[in-house]
């Protein structure tokens, strides 16, 4: 299930109100011989109950059914990279991506890597990559904030990210900082760690962020702002580690 909502962002944060992207549209890319490739897209998620029962099955917010959010339900992924990109029919503003598991079936297969690469601004409009470790066991995940990383392919990149990554607490009244760091440790150890899942390489020295944490199941979020409330485009990542 991968999802981009806009106007479904006030139910959860009435403050958001005017700074929502109104009428999100929604592509879902695949990667195919070396670039990727249009695989679907939905504008207006078109309020079906079966989707709607989804959602709540999966544990996602509700969305109005006469609401510009988009979504998509796929039945069958190939084991392959894929990127979901949301834009404005009109405007910009500030939205939400998720994409869910749907599959409690089968066990063999998982999410095992998710990026988000977004305009990082402050405020409300700090880049936030929430996620879920699930089971009854501690779970070894790798953690970034790229933004100096990014300076072949951006030019108006994050100079300096800051990472925090946060764990809800168990009554869901707060959130709990489990982790922080504003320049990676540089370390030849790390670098080999992120090569061993296959993640960018980032400049040892750089002022790119990134933890490696043992982290106890339950939900996280990880917040990517600028130093000096400085502005850019940045990637939070967020890898399963061996």
């Amino acid at each position: 299930m991968v999802r981009g909502v806009g106007p479904g962002l006030l139910d959860g944060d009435p403050t958001l109100a005017g700074h929502e992207l109104g009428d999100p549209q929604l592509k879902l890319f695949e990667m195919q011989s070396g670039a990727f490739a249009l695989l679907t897209s939905n504008d207006n998620w078109g309020g079906a109950s079966t989707l709607s029962e989804k959602f709540a099955e999966l544990g996602q917010g509700a969305l109005a059914r006469d609401s510009k959010d988009a979504a998509l339900y796929l039945e069958t992924l190939g084991q392959r990279v894929y990127t979901a990109q949301i834009s404005g029919v009109t405007g910009s503003g500030v939205a939400l991506a998720e994409a869910y598991d749907a599959d409690f079936a089968d066990k063999s297969k998982r999410l095992t890597a998710l990026s988000v690469r977004n305009q990082v601004g402050t405020g409300s409009e700090v880049l936030i990559a929430g996620f879920v470790v699930s089971g009854d066991a501690p779970k070894r995940v790798i953690v970034r904030g790229v933004g100096p990383g990014l300076a072949k392919d951006v030019a108006a990149y994050l100079a300096d990210p800051q990472l925090l990554v946060h764990r809800l607490k168990a009554d869901r009244t707060g959130w709990d900082l489990v982790g922080s760091n504003d320049n990676w440790d540089g370390t030849a150890a790390t670098a080999e760690l992120f090569e061993s899942v296959g993640m960018g390489a980032l400049d040892a020295g750089s002022k790119d962020a990134a933890l490696v944490l043992e982290l106890e199941p339950g939900i996280y979020t990880a917040q990517i702002s600028g130093v000096g409330d400085s502005t850019g485009v940045a990637l939070a990542e967020i890898y399963e580690a061996p």
